[in-house]
């Protein structure tokens, strides 16, 4: 990588990083999401994006990225969000929908392998889960849906 493409590419992430407000605590769950018993939430540290997981010991495991939203006409770099569940192609998806919850648009998309994506495109938040039950369904479902940007 030439000198100049390196700097640019420094400038775009440092321009990136400083466009996320990072919560105060490490440990603080994204969008105050209201957890339930016997979940924990964990911070993973990720490079121009927020991520983490919401988890259950021997259980579901939901992860998140949220990104940068990306401007109007302008490229699209790493680290911008990508609506995960609306962009997901037709023959990869058992079903999706659009709903708004707390004033906000959220998709939601259940692929053909199990995997449930609920992507919130006005606050830049994808969240994923294996879902191996309709238990883990609906836990999924109740702690994702309390997200508010």
């Amino acid at each position: 990588m030439t000198s100049r493409k390196a700097q640019l590419c420094l400038a775009v992430a440092a321009g990136c990083l400083a466009a996320i407000s990072f919560p105060t605590s490490a440990s603080a769950e994204p969008g105050r999401l209201q957890l339930l018993p016997g979940y924990q939430h964990v911070r993973l540290q990720g490079i121009d994006s927020i991520v983490g997981e919401i988890v259950k010991p021997d259980g579901l495991r939901i992860s998140y990225e949220q990104g940068m939203l990306p401007k109007p006409g302008q490229p699209e770099v790493g680290g911008m969000f990508r609506d995960g569940a609306k962009h997901m192609p037709k023959a990869k998806r058992l079903w999706y929908r659009e709903q708004t919850v707390q004033g906000q648009r959220v998709h939601l998309a259940m692929r053909n392998d199990e995997w449930l994506i609920v992507s919130f495109p006005q606050a830049g938040m994808n969240f994923s889960a294996k879902i191996e039950s309709p238990e883990q369904l609906v836990d999924a479902l109740l702690m994702i849906l309390t997200y508010a940007q």
